[in-house]
């Protein structure tokens, strides 16, 4: 029998993963929250683009790291 999605426990609390490095996403998190860096001077400073740095912190947001 397959699994619907109606028999799912809505309490149960549900772990998202992401396909960055979770340090990363510290990382990330840290410069723009607490260094107070700008997207542009994170992505260059990690060497990645500005949306990924967009990608990253709404990551970490979810995950609970912010």
């Amino acid at each position: 029998m397959l699994h619907d999605q109606r028999d799912a426990d809505p309490t149960a609390e549900v772990q998202e993963t992401s396909r960055f490095p979770a340090d990363l996403l510290v990382l990330a998190a840290e410069l723009y929250y607490v260094a107070n860096a700008t997207q542009a001077q994170i992505a260059k400073r990690l060497g990645v683009s500005r949306p990924t740095v967009s990608r990253l912190l709404t990551a970490a947001r979810r995950q609970g790291i912010v």
